[in-house]
């Protein structure tokens, strides 16, 4: 699954820079589970935080769906 990342803030320091995600850039969805606190997490193909344990991915609040992303103003639906 294809999604857009809308929140890159509170990169922990441990991990690297290269590692984390950029604001408004696509992702691949390769994995989705809880974590503890019944956190909702994904992993992306893109990036792969098992590197850098204990992190095994993304809190996936920090993502939306693509078909969710609200549309721009060319693909808007127009009224006749």
């Amino acid at each position: 699954m294809k999604v857009v990342c809308i929140d890159d803030s509170n990169k922990p320091s441990d991990i690297p820079t290269s590692a984390w995600t950029t604001k408004d850039q696509v992702y691949t969805v390769t994995d989705a589970f809880y974590g503890m606190d019944n956190v909702p997490i994904v992993q992306i193909a893109e990036r792969d935080l098992t590197k850098y344990p204990p992190y095994k991915g993304f809190h996936a609040t920090r993502f939306l769906p693509i078909s969710l992303t609200p549309a721009t103003e060319d693909e808007s639906f127009q009224y006749a």
